[in-house]
């Protein structure tokens, strides 16, 4: 996974969150003001993305090791009993 993405998704999320509290707190707009809905934006822009990120690398680990799983050899010898 590519962790330069990763990390910019997650400083998307943060600066649409930070946005949204100066928009609210320090302009003191309401929530259908335009610059409400552009840090809505990047907050909302930077979570799907880090969540889809994040939910394709589980995705990719799980079937890599799924694949590493069905390769490797069994070994059977242990499982049998000699009298």
């Amino acid at each position: 996974m590519n962790a330069k993405l990763l990390r910019s998704c997650a400083c998307l999320w943060l600066f649409g969150l930070l946005g949204m509290w100066f928009a609210r707190a320090i302009l003191v707009v309401e929530p259908h003001a335009p610059v409400f809905r552009i840090a809505a934006a990047f907050w909302i822009f930077g979570g799907i993305g880090y969540t889809g990120l994040g939910l394709s690398g589980l995705v990719a680990c799980a079937r890599r090791e799924e694949s590493v799983r069905t390769v490797a050899p069994v070994d059977l010898a242990g499982l049998i009993r000699r009298p």
